[in-house]
């Protein structure tokens, strides 16, 4: 079964007060509640106009995302779009920059993205690079979009769309001195990440794969305390606030433990340390 199967993009009201951009996701919304046919080009184009999509590439890339049925039309819409140079990054840009309008976490962005980067290589390093630019915006950047991004940045990790050695900008040993918000798109973003692998056997492997690579022996040895330090007390308290539920704290915390030992105790960080 196609995991992507049925995902659509949520409804993009909040990332303005342009009432024209509102009405026209307004009229998003009630097609796709109905029979699920596409958006006509004329709101999306409003919508783009609401989202500053001020280039004929901007406003192609975000009428295929947002105008798509699924996943699987929106990257082949994507794919065959005329865009030549640089202006073939502007897919990931817009993805990423719809991704974080959202209201919360929508995984149709996600698997789009799974499906462009196993496409192109250069569509993989355009995403890493639009999120480590995503990462120095933090303090600047709402909580709403701090979730999104969260959300993204897991789910791209835990299905092996970014290797954990991306990672490498954050200083993880820093995290005592982190401000409220970057502990907050942190903590998230592990948690997304522990339950949104397929198994305990992919998250070992991914964890695994980091721990061997000596140069990211600081990585491993840092990520490894800010999980048990950090994001294990949180997660309990998360479910005890009944804001988590059982099972998934139950898998976050199994494959917490495991990913725990694996950094911790791998010769880089030992090296490391």
């Amino acid at each position: 079964t196609d995991a992507a199967a049925g995902l659509l993009p949520g409804l993009l009201v909040e990332h303005t007060h342009n009432t024209a951009a509102a009405a026209a996701a307004d009229d998003l919304h009630d097609n796709q509640t109905g029979d699920g046919a596409a958006v006509g080009a004329a709101q999306l184009l409003q919508m783009a106009a609401g989202m500053r999509m001020t280039t004929d590439a901007r406003r192609a890339v975000f009428v295929a995302i947002m105008g798509s049925e699924d996943c699987a039309e929106a990257s082949e819409k994507l794919l065959r779009l005329p865009l030549k140079g640089d202006q073939s990054r502007e897919i990931i840009r817009v993805l990423v920059e719809c991704c974080l309008q959202e209201a919360r976490y929508n995984p149709y962005y996600g698997h789009l993205a799974a499906r462009l980067a196993a496409v192109s290589k250069s569509h993989k390093v355009t995403l890493q690079y639009c999120i480590w630019d995503q990462w120095k915006e933090v303090g600047s950047t709402e909580p709403r979009r701090l979730v999104c991004l969260a959300g993204l940045v897991g789910h791209c990790c835990a299905s092996f769309v970014l290797p954990l050695s991306a990672l490498k900008p954050v200083d993880f040993d820093a995290c005592g001195t982190w401000t409220n918000k970057e502990t907050f798109l942190w903590r998230h973003t592990m948690q997304h990440l522990l339950s949104r692998f397929n198994s305990d056997a992919d998250s070992d492997a991914a964890f695994s794969r980091l721990a061997q690579q000596q140069a990211l022996g600081t990585l491993s040895k840092s990520l490894g305390l800010f999980l048990k330090l950090r994001v294990g007390p949180w997660l309990v308290a998360q479910a005890d606030a009944g804001v988590l539920k059982q099972n998934t704290l139950d898998i976050c915390l199994r494959r917490l433990a495991s990913a725990e030992k694996v950094l911790l105790s791998s010769a880089a960080a030992v090296l490391a340390g």
